[in-house]
């Protein structure tokens, strides 16, 4: 969580130094997601679905390597309708959930009173796209939402 914060904060400060957002995006390096790697890597990932409100994946493996502590993830485009052992390729993502700091100054501005949280704070949320399901066999991908 912390790291998200700190990502928060260095994006934050490089969009208000007056630099479009454009080259920023064509000269900042991605950040590393939950599995260490780059944020877009094309990677192997394989573990088990594990239901929570935010995330559906418990990892154990990630590119043949075993890790020692699990991580979880969102896998947003495949049915996980078994407890079977799932082996998935394809790449991690983010994006930002909860209620932006924006809106209530915007609704303060406005003389509106301010929205209260019903989720999640406003953080980044990683998860994992699939570009292929290695195991179990006959299960398809999803389109995404």
């Amino acid at each position: 969580m912390e790291r998200s914060w700190l990502f928060i904060m260095s994006v934050a400060g490089l969009l208000s130094s007056g630099i479009p957002a454009s080259t920023l995006a064509q000269t900042s390096p991605p950040p590393k997601g939950v599995t260490g790697l780059t944020i877009g890597s094309y990677l192997t990932i394989e573990g088990t679905p594990e239901q929570s409100k935010f995330f559906n994946f418990k990892v154990d493996t990630v590119n043949g390597m075993r890790l020692k502590q699990p991580l979880f993830l969102e896998v947003d485009n495949v049915a996980l309708t078994s407890q079977e052992r799932y082996v998935l390729k394809g790449y991690e993502s983010m994006r930002m959930i909860g209620l932006p700091p924006a809106i209530n100054l915007a609704r303060k501005e406005a003389g509106q009173p301010p929205m209260l949280e019903r989720g999640a704070v406003w953080q980044v949320h990683y998860y994992f796209v699939a570009l292929s399901v290695v195991s179990p066999k006959g299960v398809k991908l999803v389109p995404r939402d």
